[in-house]
């Protein structure tokens, strides 16, 4: 095996190791089952319209077992100093007040039947499912053999009902379990009876529950994906992943330093045409992800993996939005290119439903326009479902275009939601969620649903669609204008340095030019009057020598007096040699002179050269600086001159988005707007010939319920045909394997990753695995994933992989395999380590300090941004503080003193307002949030009395809300927080695990937008790294 697949291995083994917790036999209404089955007591419930029911969990044992099992069996020594022992559970079940069993709730732990497999040496089995499928069938058969009695209706039909089960019927019921289970360790077993009160069902139906043992949901996709496996083969983005989850790094640009990269990216030409309809702009850091995302990977041939880190409150959600957007627009420009609409899909299949008479035939859109299709998953299902949930409300669209956007608007505000613009997204992935979506939007019996629409809103001809793709294609040229205008104002300003820079070369060197021009201009002149007088000089003595020879002696006197004869000659010799010498001197300074008068004309020439161009360059650069102050004037702090470049580690540049303009934001969000309009004239002008989107949802919804069967191709048809209609649906990682279950490699056009931080590596990897294209969004520095396998089963089963700590362990998350992959990212420093993350967000807009301060001191290396903006009209009344209070515990974190103060802040905030307030108490464990739930409901609920009514469900519902641990409130924030710390001297040593990273208190302090308190021994808290810091409040 390579080491994909060793990963892949040990994924799957270590999902089968998750344990069933139970309850403890100390809590409130949970005991061991007596003697007397309580159910035949038998216990009412005191409120008319709730029931009680039972949840029986079998074979109740010590976890310390598992973890003394599994360190024999793989000799090994070490221990985990962390391990708690807790109860854990081979099964159970659910039985109604009357103690009959409640159909589909069973369930069984797979962990001792894991630990038999690891005993019978079959580790390397990867086909582990399907044996234990086996055995849950041959529970359940035992279930309906011994639980259930067989008798004829009212109808005459023979059915099969519940009987009351005893408490022998349970104990060989455990037996049996033990039995299947097959483990050769024996522990001392229990059974835990759990009693609570449930409203009674609707209807008089046999009662349904689901079980509360929920083993992995990713083993079938792992067996698949491992059956499946051909490294020449995988999927571009699956590979990244798995690179980065065995510790494979990219080449890496760390774009906090690489002003290049950011500047390459961040131009007018990379900005995509659409953009989501809000008021603001993306800030510097937001907008290079959107630009690299959707330019990386949204044409047709593109695939690959992307990871976005984004700190609390720096906009991930916005950022998923403005990537949503273009995606849409991006499919328009293909359903815009087809001429007739219902060409665009084939038929393909027809329909066998179960029970029904009709079939309907499956139509396979274009595969150019198949490429929009969004899911958004996560482990955390509140925070994924609540995007789907967030997209098409009106209040998430700029008030000047609420009037304008619509898709499909009357069937999403009566179906969906009234407040709800539109059918962009859905809440799917479990069954409920499936089964609401298909009751809601196709079988609604109260209002037009989506089924009428399509039927009755049939557009025949192709007016309306030939008028829309003008429109579209309008408003597309516009935006490529103003694209080019944005351009063009980038080229200005590179026009302008560049101009700038030459005008100060040229005048440079006019001024040498000059310089040299004045003094050449002397040497000419001296050297003329130089020349002039040795022409001068040389004219006199032509002139001597002339008067030197008119006074020659005559021949006599010449030749009989040598006295005159010397005289003579040598008066004419020494003008002879004077004339020599002059003539000489002339024709070199004559030489000189004319070298001299050429380079001055040169320099004369060069002057007046230097002159024009500077005269030009000092036009166009006063031209140019018109133009850029003009630019610079409209686009403001987005305007992107050297100086925004150089200052970028700067609020304002981080703020800000380089060349962009409010009129491409408004252009692309009226392209948007026009995209989703086209969008559905397209599906209602398709619709009109033979119903082919009709049928091929109403095969979908149908598919959906489970009702039918149908073929490959025939179930990615449906799915594509849906993501046509809707193009965004929610789902959680638990779900994925259930709802895509007939969807292979990549046939998933998008799939963004929401909380990824939060997600253990292998719950993405069915998602991942039938991607195209994947967004991973999330922060390592936020909470942790929950892993509840054992260490020591983690590291065991690793270490058998040949898997070290890198490649598996219980800290590693979705997020952080798909960062390590990122070739675009940053190195942060925290607590001394370098760490490397995927391209990071920066610019915070939630809390105002110290709260800001606290969380990118201790978690993001000092690297955010704060662009909250402070208020006055703060509805919380404390004041940022922490509180220094000791106490002893009760139990083992909760002080009671603190809770007395938490109760008095509490109530003074519902005094000041009159109201229950926005405030969250938040904890690092889970003792103290139970105990603070059930400390507060009476005092706050007298409190709340004095001014409005509250029920005691309401009271329970935001004790429930706005009180709970670290854990519960990611994503969430509030006005106010209130962070109770506990401990005393005896329990401290609580402290050391909840300070060993940052991630803890950077949650806590950034969910307070305006005012936070902690509560705690100071003693205590400010000898921890981190927590020391809220030291500083005092």
């Amino acid at each position: 095996m390579n080491k994909h697949q060793k990963l892949l291995s040990c994924w799957h083994k270590l999902e089968h190791f998750s344990p069933a917790s139970t309850p403890k036999a100390s809590e409130k209404n949970v005991e061991l089952l007596s003697e007397k089955e309580v159910w035949k007591i038998p216990l009412k419930s005191t409120d008319p319209n709730k029931v009680l029911e039972y949840t029986i969990y079998l074979g109740v044992f010590n976890s310390s077992i598992v973890n003394n099992f599994v360190i024999d069996y793989f000799k090994n020594n070490e221990r985990d100093e962390n391990f708690r022992n807790s109860k854990i559970c081979y099964a159970s079940l659910k039985l109604d007040e009357n103690g009959k069993y409640i159909n589909d709730s069973f369930g069984l732990s797979s962990l001792p039947w894991a630990l038999s497999q690891l005993e019978n040496n079959k580790i390397g089995n990867d086909n582990w499912e399907t044996a234990f499928d086996l055995i849950k069938e041959s529970l359940n058969e035992y279930i309906d053999l011994n639980f259930k009695e067989t008798i004829t209706n009212s109808n005459n039909e023979i059915v099969k009902i519940s009987i009351v089960v005893s408490n022998n019927q349970l104990l060989k019921l455990q037996d049996k379990v033990d039995e299947l289970s097959n483990w050769s360790v024996k522990p001392q077993r229990e059974i835990y009876v759990k009693r609570i009160e449930k409203f009674k069902p609707k209807n008089d139906k046999e009662s349904t529950s689901t079980t509360d043992i929920l083993n992995s949901f990713y083993i079938k996709d792992l067996e698949r994906i491992i059956s499946n496996y051909n490294e020449k083969s995988l999927p571009k983005a699956f590979k990244q992943y798995l690179d980065g989850s065995v510790g494979k790094e990219s080449e890496r640009i760390d774009i906090i330093k690489d002003v290049q990269k950011l500047k390459s990216i961040l131009t007018p030409t990379h900005y995509p045409d659409g953009c989501w309809p809000s008021d603001y702009t993306l800030s510097l850091m937001q907008q290079f992800a959107v630009n690299t995302i959707f330019n990386n990977l949204s044409e047709s041939n593109q695939e690959g993996l992307f990871s976005v880190n984004g700190p609390p409150g720096t906009g991930k959600t916005t950022l998923l939005r403005d990537i949503i957007a273009p995606i849409i627009v991006k499919r328009a420009k293909e359903l815009s290119k087809i001429e007739n609409p219902s060409d665009a899909f084939e038929k393909v299949g027809s329909l066998k439903i179960n029970g029904k008479k009709y079939s309907p035939f499956i139509y396979e859109p274009l595969k150019a326009i198949t490429n929009g299709g969004i899911v958004i998953a996560s482990s955390n299902n509140g925070a994924v479902e609540n995007i789907s949930k967030e997209l098409p409300l009106k209040k998430e669209v700029s008030k000047q275009y609420r009037s304008h956007i619509s898709y499909f608007k009357a069937v999403a505000e009566q179906c969906i939601h009234n407040d709800n613009w539109g059918l962009i997204s859905a809440v799917l992935g479990n069954k409920q969620n499936s089964s609401n979506l298909v009751s809601n939007l196709w079988f609604n019996t109260d209002f037009k649903d989506l089924q009428s629409t399509l039927k009755e809103d049939k557009i025949v001809n192709n007016s309306e669609w030939n008028a829309i793709r003008i429109t579209f294609k309008n408003k597309l040229d516009e935006i490529s204008l103003e694209k080019k205008r944005l351009t063009l104002f980038e080229k200005e300003y590179e026009a302008f340095i560049s101009t700038k820079d030459s005008l100060f070369k040229v005048t440079t060197a006019l001024d040498d030019t000059l310089r040299n021009f004045e003094k050449m201009n002397i040497t000419f002149e001296n050297q003329k009057t130089k020349v002039l007088r040795l022409k001068e000089g040389k004219k006199d003595i032509l002139n001597e020598l002339a008067i030197i020879k008119s006074s020659k002696p005559g021949f006599s006197s010449y030749w009989l007096n040598k006295n005159k004869r010397n005289i003579y000659k040598d008066a004419l010799e020494t003008a002879l040699n004077n004339y020599n010498q002059i003539s000489e001197n002339l024709n070199v300074e004559s030489s000189i002179l004319v070298k001299i008068e050429s380079d001055f004309s040169t320099l004369k020439f060069l002057k007046g050269k230097q002159t024009d161009e500077n005269f030009s360059l000092t036009k166009q650069l006063d031209e140019l600086i018109i133009l850029t102050d003009k630019a610079r004037l409209e686009l403001k702090n987005n305007y992107a001159d050297a100086d925004f470049w150089k200052n970028i580690e700067s609020k304002k540049s981080q703020e800000s988005c380089p060349w962009y303009s409010g009129k491409l934001k408004k252009l692309q969000s009226e392209l948007f707007i026009i995209s989703l309009n086209l969008n559905e004239i397209f599906i209602l002008t398709a619709n009109a010939t033979s119903s082919r989107i009709s049928t091929t949802l109403g095969g979908f919804f149908e598919y959906l319920k489970g009702d039918t069967k149908a073929s490959k191709q025939e179930i990615k048809a449906m799915w594509n045909t849906f993501f046509l209609v809707i193009p965004v649906i929610s789902s959680s990682f638990a779900s994925i394997q259930m709802m895509f279950k007939d969807l292979n490699r990549e046939d998933v056009p998008w799939l963004f990753i929401d909380e990824a931080g939060q997600a253990i590596p292998q719950a993405a990897a069915g998602s991942i695995w039938r991607s195209k294209r994947v967004g991973v969004v999330g922060d390592p520095f936020q909470i942790e994933p929950v892993v509840t396998i054992p260490k020591s089963i983690t590291d065991n089963i690793s270490r058998y992989f040949d898997l070290d700590k890198n490649q598996i362990n219980s800290e590693l998350s979705v997020q952080s395999m798909a960062d390590r992959i990122n070739p675009l990212g940053s190195y942060l420093t925290i607590n001394s380590k370098k760490e490397w993350i995927g391209m990071p967000l920066r610019v915070h807009r939630r809390c105002i300090n110290p709260m800001f301060e606290i969380s990118n001191r201790i978690a993001y290396d000092n690297t955010m941004y704060n662009s909250t903006v402070d208020t006055n009209n703060v509805k919380v009344k404390f004041q940022t503080s922490f509180i220094h209070c000791i106490g002893n515990v009760v139990g083992k974190h909760f002080v009671q003193e603190q809770a007395d103060i938490i109760k008095e802040l509490l109530k003074e905030e519902i005094n000041f307002n009159k109201s229950l307030p926005d405030v969250f108490v938040i904890t690092p464990f889970s003792e103290i949030s139970s105990s603070l739930n059930s400390f507060l409901f009476n005092p706050l609920l007298y409190e709340i009395r004095k001014y409005k009514e509250v029920s005691k469900n309401e009271m329970s519902e935001w004790l429930k809300t706005h009180i709970g641990t670290v854990h519960t409130f990611q994503g969430k924030q509030a006005e106010g927080v209130i962070l109770c710390l506990g401990l005393d001297e005896k329990s401290k040593g609580a402290a050391n695990w909840a300070s060993q990273k940052p991630n803890l208190l950077n949650v806590a302090v950034t969910r307070a937008k305006y005012r936070f308190i902690a509560i705690g021994d100071k003693e205590i808290w400010n000898k921890q790294a981190y927590f020391n810091q809220l030291t500083n409040l005092l």
